[in-house]
């Protein structure tokens, strides 16, 4: 899975299912900033999470990953 070129912004988060992406996965995404991958440090105005972008792809990924809603 990967979130490469797609305009995203913001700190990268660093637990759940973002500790699993590689530099790769986030390549072309030049306003993310954070800790890890050669990224260029947070400055204080950065929203601490990354756009809902990427949250609706982490989501769409666990979803695939666990075969869906069930109910």
């Amino acid at each position: 899975f990967s979130v490469a070129y797609n305009n995203l912004m913001g700190t990268v988060p660093l637990r759940g299912q973002f500790s699993t992406f590689t530099g790769s996965d986030y390549e072309g995404n030049p306003n993310l900033c954070g800790t890890r991958f050669g990224l260029s440090p947070c400055q204080s105005n950065h929203a601490p999470i990354i756009s809902v972008r990427l949250a609706v792809y982490s989501f769409a990924l666990a979803l695939c990953r666990t075969g869906g809603l069930h109910g």
